[in-house]
């Protein structure tokens, strides 16, 4: 499945290239744009469940009252026919009027479950954003909010968490704050729960925790850095280095950079880049390089943007390879073989939870290890001597 994230402006190729491609073959007639200019919710395929609809509503409110922007969510039950993901966007954006006539600040979500292999989603975002929210930077919330959760059925889950992410994100760039209950990181609950009872449970938790673990979340003692790792943390910021607490170590994912030939030093610059370019969300704890050199990026008590839905609780690695092939060098793979064996040891991990990154979203990464699963059998093979 491909991300989908282009502007408006992109619509109108997308959809002549579209017309020529299917002008010598019958199609079907597009769908037609049915929106409630009062409703941030058109779900004509009815995969969303009416908390979604009310917590989309709700946001899309709160984001037009504080700064004028708006999401909408549209839903579509038919196949596209003669149009395209971006000319029915383009068509729904513009009839449903999201966002502020002179800021040109709407965000559309397009979700398109019924489309061949596995459904389609889209992002479209008014010209008034397009310097904010690049295609990049959409990608990488896409990849990160919803693909896991499509993947799997979940459309509740990942509107969900791709609205909030796009709340978090128009908020940052419009200085305001919504209600906190529509920037956490789940869902509000709106049942009405026994607060008392719920507080003394979580009370009476905590006391167990900290009995069994002395130690509170982001208060566990470091490691010792080995004299062999160069440490160059990355400056606090929203793109690369958060700040957010990494409270528990269940796994280690390894990557590869996807930018052949490129080195450790400059895989490392183009994270600290990003807190002034801002154009996607990415980082990793460490950068294995060419000729075997390890750069910590990330310290190992905070989260990095690397492994999706797994950068809560994995440290994630890195690697630089010399060619299309994404093949390490001998010396990257012993300085990886190394690292992955020092952080096993530190966390009291063992090999069934060392992952790629391949093994969280299905991305093909690092590339050698999930072309030759030989190879990945033998990484985890050299961890154990």
């Amino acid at each position: 499945m491909k991300l989908k994230t282009f502007a408006r402006r992109a619509a109108a190729a997308g959809a002549v290239l579209a017309a020529l491609t299917l002008a010598a073959l019958p199609a079907l007639a597009a769908p037609k744009v049915q929106v409630n200019t009062t409703n941030a919710v058109a779900d004509h395929a009815d995969i969303l469940s009416d908390e979604t609809e009310q917590y989309v509503n709700d946001v899309s409110i709160k984001l037009s009252d504080a700064c004028g922007a708006q999401i909408g969510v549209y839903t579509l039950d038919e196949l596209l026919g003669s149009t395209t993901m971006e000319g029915f966007a383009y068509d729904v954006f513009n009839a449903w009027g999201l966002g502020s006539d002179d800021l040109d600040n709407g965000v559309l979500l397009l979700l398109a479950p019924n489309e061949a292999d596995g459904g389609d989603y889209y992002i479209m975002r008014g010209d008034g954003l397009e310097s904010q929210l690049s295609f990049s930077t959409l990608g990488s919330l896409l990849d990160e909010y919803m693909e896991p959760y499509w993947v799997n059925g979940d459309y509740d889950t990942g509107t969900q968490k791709t609205v909030q992410a796009l709340a978090n994100r128009l908020c940052s760039i419009y200085g305001v704050t919504l209600n906190s209950s529509y920037t956490d990181t789940s869902a509000p609950d709106r049942r009405g729960p026994n607060v008392m009872g719920f507080v003394l449970l979580v009370v009476a938790v905590l006391l167990v925790i900290k009995w069994i673990d002395p130690f509170a979340p982001g208060e566990r003692p470091l490691p010792e850095t080995p004299d062999w790792i160069t440490v160059e943390l990355l400056p606090l910021n929203e793109f690369s280095r958060p700040g957010t607490p990494l409270e528990e170590v269940n796994g280690i994912v390894i990557h590869y950079v996807g930018n052949p030939g490129t080195t450790a030093a400059q895989n490392h610059s183009f994270f600290t880049n990003l807190a002034q370019t801002g154009e996607t969300y990415a980082s990793s704890h460490f950068l294995v390089g060419l000729d075997g050199e390890v750069l910590q990026n990330v310290p190992l008590n905070e989260v990095a943007y690397c492994s999706n839905q797994r950068n809560d609780d994995t440290i994630s690695i890195e690697c630089c390879h010399p060619d299309d092939s994404g093949e390490f060098t001998s010396a990257t793979y012993e300085s990886l073989v190394r690292l992955t064996r020092w952080l096993m040891e530190e966390y009291g991990l063992d090999t069934s939870q060392v992952i790629r990154h391949y093994d969280v979203t299905g991305k093909l990464c690092p590339k050698a290890f999930v072309e030759r699963p030989e190879a990945w059998e033998q990484f985890q093979a050299d961890l154990k001597k």
